[in-house]
């Protein structure tokens, strides 16, 4: 749990990054698509197969991912797939990411970027934001709608496995003639 004064730090840091000018979107043909971000945060240690099956379909289909998660304080899952990471004590109080793996992450110009997570948050919110992805896909969240091209309504009681499948069937039914 993050504390009072980050999260006060990381609502700050996220208006002024909605006020700034963000990086150009759009949303590709998923034929076309060669770089995929996922970034997922689940607690749930059950989800590490949905998740790795997710990142593994994408592979097959001849996409780079690169896949990114986030820990409070403590690295509390050991995933069997590879992945980067970062934690609470790696942003400081004045919301800036310390991470080097967080920064590389938002900092790559993906095609897609996955944000496979039911939790909403504040770090969520900051990487969906500074993310220079082209197309950022995700649950839909009322009034975060700046920070997604494609949102996915989930019913409740759904879970990650469900935004999963809404993943890539939606994005996989992109297609332009």
């Amino acid at each position: 749990m993050i504390s009072v004064i980050k999260q006060y730090f990381l609502r700050r840091k996220l208006q002024g990054a909605i006020r700034k000018a963000r990086p150009k979107r759009a949303t590709l043909n998923f034929g076309d698509v060669k770089t995929v971000g996922v970034f997922f945060v689940t607690h749930e240690e059950s989800r590490q197969k949905d998740i790795a099956n997710f990142i593994r379909n994408l592979q097959r289909d001849g996409k780079q991912v690169m896949a990114l998660t986030y820990f409070g304080k403590e690295r509390d899952i050991a995933y069997s797939f590879d992945h980067d990471f970062f934690m609470e004590n790696e942003i400081d109080y004045w919301g800036e990411l310390q991470s080097n793996s967080a920064i590389n992450f938002v900092n790559k110009a993906f095609d897609y970027l996955y944000c496979i997570s039911t939790d909403q948050s504040e770090v969520q919110d900051l990487i969906m934001m500074m993310s220079k992805a082209k197309c950022r896909i995700g649950p839909y969240q009322p009034g975060k709608e700046h920070l997604f091209e494609l949102m996915l309504a989930l019913q409740p009681g759904e879970g990650v496995d469900k935004l999963i499948d809404q993943a890539s069937y939606y994005t996989r039914a992109i297609a332009y003639n």
